[in-house]
């Protein structure tokens, strides 16, 4: 079988929906969250820090990056374009959190603010 994650854009979205409820299921798991918390909450970021999450998936740490590590902005990047849109979903914009679709086939260039 094949890894479906070497080329998510690719895979059918029946797939892409199953791979993306495993991962909202797992970042439920207690012993996720309790690993996630303590990390991201010892994190110490500089003031405007402007986090970056590749293989955001749903988007869940990226949410965690500004909630719980106090990032002023995070970007969540994600080849799946279903997972990206899931994560648009349950993103808080007003916190600064972003999601972008980006494949093997396709730069990103960031511009400094």
């Amino acid at each position: 079988m094949a890894d479906p994650y070497a080329d998510m854009a690719s895979q059918d979205v029946v797939l892409q929906n199953r791979i993306g409820d495993a991962l909202e299921a797992r970042c439920k798991e207690q012993a996720q969250v309790e690993i996630r918390e303590a990390y991201l909450r010892d994190l110490k970021l500089p003031d405007h820090a402007f986090a970056i999450e590749l293989g955001s998936g749903t988007g869940q740490v990226t949410h965690e990056l500004l909630t719980l590590a106090k990032a002023n902005r995070a970007l969540g990047i994600e080849p799946s374009p279903v997972l990206v849109e899931r994560a648009k979903k349950t993103s808080l914009p007003s916190l600064g959190s972003r999601f972008k679709q980006v494949t093997q086939k396709r730069q990103i260039w960031m511009k400094s603010r």
